[in-house]
């Protein structure tokens, strides 16, 4: 069926898009260099974004709000909107990376890969502001002596780059995961090929992956949600309406907007009609959040 066809099509698209560019250049190059020319316009040789936005539009209109959207749309919206998502929209945050210094002895690494569960582990010298690496578990079975003899060097990226530019970075270089870097330098993060794939396909599980994130309704108008959690995710769930920005993804964003600083438990911010108390909360990041709507 179409259906089946559709989504490996969509993933070959993907893929091969980075080498669709310099291939159609090469041939233009070529032709014009053996006198050929092209009888239509660039623009009228396919259907542009243009006409699949139009065409993802007209979708909309037709659907009712109590429908399913069927995955394939879904699939080809996100794919439209691809090119403008930013690294620094799916990547995994800094308060949630794995790292071990460069010093430390190689028993503490098998000790943190055994408690983690993780493939790989970032290494740093000093302080996590300066990452100079990772160890892949792989790496350990060749008994090594110091952490330094089994760094993989990591790709560096701004968390303003785009995420197709990445995934042409990593479909060029056969890599599949980046350190994310603000523009002060410090780390802001590491995004990976399934992140970035997860922009288009949706969630797909991996070992950064938490799976206890809380959500939860309470009653009609309260909610238990982890901080972690994306608005627009949980705006599209449960029809929250809750402020969205250029600024921010989740709800500890949200708040850390408003408060400019880490709450204290207990703490009550709000923001329009909605009252956010703090539950879980350390000094480094908003953990557990209490969303209450005020329907007066």
């Amino acid at each position: 069926s179409l259906n089946i066809i559709s989504l490996p099509l969509l993933v070959f698209y993907i893929l091969l898009y980075p080498l669709s560019r310099p291939l159609y250049k090469f041939c233009n190059y070529l032709k014009q260099k053996l006198g050929y020319e092209n009888s239509l316009s660039p623009g009228e040789l396919a259907i542009g974004k243009i006409n699949l936005d139009h065409l993802m539009a007209d979708q909309r209109d037709i659907e009712n709000d109590t429908d399913e959207i069927p995955e394939e749309i879904k699939f080809f919206r996100n794919a439209l909107d691809f090119s403008t998502v930013k690294i620094r929209e799916c990547s995994i945050p800094r308060t949630d990376l794995e790292a071990i210094d460069i010093e430390e002895d190689i028993e503490v690494l098998k000790s943190r890969f055994i408690a983690t569960g993780y493939s790989k582990i970032l290494v740093y010298r000093e302080n996590i502001d300066h990452i100079v690496g990772y160890v892949h578990i792989s790496a350990l079975f060749n008994s090594p002596e110091k952490i330094q003899n089994v760094i993989t060097p990591i790709s560096v990226v701004p968390e303003s780059m785009t995420a197709n530019k990445l995934l042409e970075i990593f479909t060029k270089e056969h890599k599949s995961i980046a350190l994310v870097v603000d523009e002060f330098g410090g780390t802001s993060g590491i995004v990976t090929l399934e992140d970035i794939l997860e922009e288009i396909f949706g969630e797909i599980d991996d070992e950064h992956d938490v799976s206890d994130l809380i959500e939860m309704q309470i009653s009609d108008n309260s909610y238990k949600f982890s901080a972690r959690l994306e608005i627009d995710h949980l705006n599209e769930k449960y029809n929250l309406q809750l402020p969205v920005g250029d600024d921010y993804e989740t709800i500890a964003g949200l708040i850390l907007l408003h408060t400019e600083a880490i709450p204290e438990v207990g703490e009550e911010i709000v923001i329009d009609n909605f009252s956010l108390k703090i539950l879980e909360a350390s000094k480094s990041k908003i953990d557990l959040v209490q969303i209450t709507i005020d329907a007066s």
